[in-house]
Formats: C-alpha cells, sequence, structure tokens
C-alpha cells in the first residue's frame, strides 16, 4: 500500500534531482520487467526530463499479465508449484 507506482515514479525523479548537476539536467532509464514498467511511468509523467530508455523483457502490469504470472495455473505455479502452493 505504501510503496506504488506514482511512489516508484516521485522516487526516480528525487534521485534524478538529488544528482543532477541542473534541475534540467536528464536521466537516461534502463529497466528490465517490472523496472522497465516503472521507467516508462516515469518516462510518461516526465517526457522533458527523460534523455533516453533502455528497456528489456516488457512487463506491462496488464491483468492478463499479472494472471499469467501468478494465478492459479499460471508461470508461477507452472514453474514452481511448491512455492506457489
Amino acid at each position: 500500500d505504501d510503496n506504488t507506482l506514482d511512489d516508484l515514479v516521485e522516487d526516480i525523479e528525487a534521485l534524478r534531482l538529488a544528482a543532477a548537476r541542473t534541475p534540467d539536467e536528464k536521466v537516461l532509464l534502463r529497466g528490465g520487467s517490472w523496472g522497465m514498467t516503472v521507467a516508462c511511468a516515469y518516462a510518461a509523467k516526465y517526457p522533458d526530463k527523460v534523455a533516453g530508455l533502455v528497456l528489456r523483457l516488457p512487463f506491462l502490469a496488464r491483468q492478463v499479465d499479472t494472471e499469467w504470472n501468478y494465478a492459479p495455473g499460471g508461470a508461477l505455479a507452472q514453474r514452481y508449484p511448491a512455492a506457489y502452493a
């Protein structure tokens, strides 16, 4: 509840501001899976602060993606049935 996508986007902005030499300095974001989703959300909210994105292994966080990963019969349950149980 206290670690939402919006919170993570604002964390990136706080880090960018802390590391920037000027307030307008742009950041290059790299992310995979959930990190890719967070990087895209940051770029959507702060497009003028992003120099570029390096993205891999997309996790789009759609309902179908979440179900495939975590629902009964999904990837986690199929690959690691004992852990899923």
